[in-house]
């Protein structure tokens, strides 16, 4: 049976909606019904998560967020009752998309919810809080970013021949940084690590990316890397050889690795010469530093204007990537800290991969 597109219209809560993916043809429903209460749950605490929230601003945010994937949800169960004859790519999408991102909406109001009980509690001064607030701020605005775009190419499908178009370019970056945004989120010093959330973890178990296929998306990333300069793919596995050894300085050594690709990316896809001649390099005060192009102004000119994408990018990487280096609150915990860079260069390396699919398509 499929969905009747006048009775999901109707449907107000989350779990009913979840309820609904049982009508869906797929070929393991057991499976797929744990996956849809589960979500169904942690749709629910995240709903609650948000009294626990620092600030008006942000919680006003995560209700967005929560909005904007139930919107995708209905979207997709659209889908199911276009498409039918492929129950199974419609399956993968509510495991590679709707899941993914749940999940990380879920971790980021934990963690940020859990900041300001400790806070309030005394147990971080507000330094700490203040760093924990901009990598939730920074981490939901990336998972808004990516609702958006996931959003715009599902209503973008209009036949059989799009809806298979649709999971292979759009899957692999969003794999990518939702995985790594998770790493950031759960190894951060302010989640909490006695949180008992069944549901989360049957998530957690049935759609994380596996690291067969992380390194499939990394492949494909240097595959890219390689059209612009065979070069960075050097750059970018020495990055995670001397992260992986765990030698003396590690992390720092690797982080400059990590920055290094960035900007050295960004300088090839957008030199210097055509960044100048652009509009926002002239006259917008971000477009410029000391003369020279800011990382902005080239993502700008690389991807003819798409502020969406240039914008968060640049944040993502900035913000990753000095909060890599800022890392004093893990001292006394050596893995959690380990496990928080790793999140951060996995989602970084996903951003690049949307960026490169984007730049490279248009040339």
């Amino acid at each position: 049976m499929s969905l009747k597109r006048k009775t999901y219209k109707k449907i107000k809560k989350s779990e009913d909606i979840c309820e609904q993916k049982s009508q869906l043809p797929i070929t393991n429903i057991g499976t797929f019904n744990d996956l849809a209460n589960s979500l169904a749950t942690i749709n629910e605490v995240s709903k609650g998560l948000i009294m626990a929230m620092p600030s008006q601003k942000f919680s006003d945010d995560y209700r967005s967020a929560l909005e904007l994937q139930k919107s995708t949800s209905e979207y997709v169960y659209d889908l199911g009752e276009r498409f039918t004859e492929n129950a199974i790519l419609i399956n993968d999408v509510a495991f590679n998309i709707l899941a993914p991102i749940s999940r990380t909406i879920t971790d980021i109001g934990l963690a940020t919810g859990n900041a300001t009980q400790l806070f309030n509690l005394g147990q971080i001064d507000k330094s700490a809080f203040i760093s924990a607030q901009k990598l939730s701020d920074l981490c939901l605005d990336t998972i808004k970013n990516q609702q958006i775009s996931t959003l715009s190419n599902l209503q973008a499908i209009k036949n059989l021949e799009t809806l298979n178009q649709f999971v292979p370019d759009s899957v692999a970056s969003l794999e990518m940084i939702t995985n790594g945004l998770e790493g950031v989120m759960r190894y951060s010093p302010v989640f909490s690590s006695v949180i008992d959330l069944p549901s989360l973890e049957i998530i957690r178990e049935k759609t994380s990316i596996t690291k067969e296929e992380l390194a499939e998306h990394q492949k494909k990333l240097d595959n890219l890397l390689k059209t612009i300069d065979p070069d960075l793919i050097e750059i970018r596995s020495g990055c995670w050889r001397t992260f992986n050894v765990k030698g003396l300085d590690y992390i720092g050594q690797a982080t400059s690795s990590m920055r290094r690709l960035v900007d050295k990316v960004l300088r090839l896809i957008a030199p210097d010469e055509e960044v100048i001649n652009t509009t926002f390099f002239k006259d917008s005060p971000n477009g410029q530093h000391n003369g020279r192009p800011t990382r902005r102004a080239r993502i700008y000119c690389a991807t003819d204007y798409d502020r969406e994408q240039a914008e968060h990018l640049e944040r993502l990487a900035t913000g990753l990537l000095s909060a890599s280096d800022n890392l004093s609150a893990w001292d006394h915990e050596p893995d959690k800290r380990h496990d928080f860079v790793q999140g951060c260069f996995v989602a970084i390396e996903g951003y690049l991969l949307s960026l490169l699919s984007i730049v490279i398509k248009d040339k």
